[in-house]
């Protein structure tokens, strides 16, 4: 993996984020009535996989992100959900899991 690879999925993963937080919890703040933010995480945060380091990380990271951002938050009446759904069938996950049964094959 390229650097700048790694650098592009963090930007959009991570910081993209938190610029999204710090919009939506500034005007939640100037309007000063508290309110929710939902934030939708990720298996990933907490299971990476192999040949994903970058999503891996973006999405451990952006989960860190909510938990402290939620910290910070709820000074000013403001919750952040963070939703952890399951894994999900996407292809991706179908070519890594066929990946995962390829070396438990070899393996037996």
């Amino acid at each position: 993996m390229q650097a700048s690879e790694f650098e592009y999925t963090l930007q959009i993963g991570v910081m993209g984020v938190f610029h999204c937080f710090q919009i939506f919890a500034q005007r939640l703040i100037a309007l000063g009535e508290g309110g929710s933010i939902v934030h939708i995480s990720s298996a990933h945060h907490k299971w990476p996989v192999k040949e994903a380091l970058d999503y891996n990380v973006a999405k451990a990271g952006a989960h860190h992100l909510a938990l402290s951002a939620a910290n910070e938050l709820m000074w000013f009446g403001i919750r952040l959900n963070l939703v952890v759904p399951g894994w999900t069938l996407t292809q991706g996950e179908l070519r890594l899991q066929a990946a995962g049964e390829k070396a438990r094959a070899a393996l037996a």
